[in-house]
């Protein structure tokens, strides 16, 4: 049984600058423009969602703050 996901592990693994030596073959199979488009429609999609959220200092104010 295995308690990380794939995504939690590559998180993990970058995180203490574990980097692989090389890439999968198939990798150059893909078709780049396709590649770049889908990455930046994530990456629009983020900022889309994320725009709207209060930043940390608001969070903290409104959900975890002391009450005095």
């Amino acid at each position: 049984m295995d308690f990380f996901s794939t995504n939690s592990w590559l998180a993990m693994f970058s995180g203490f600058n574990i980097q692989p030596t090389y890439y999968h073959p198939a990798v150059d199979d893909f078709d780049e423009q396709l590649v770049e488009k889908e990455l930046k429609a994530i990456a629009a999609s983020i900022a889309n969602t994320v725009k709207d959220l209060p930043d940390h200092l608001s969070f903290i104010k409104r959900n975890i703050a002391l009450e005095q």
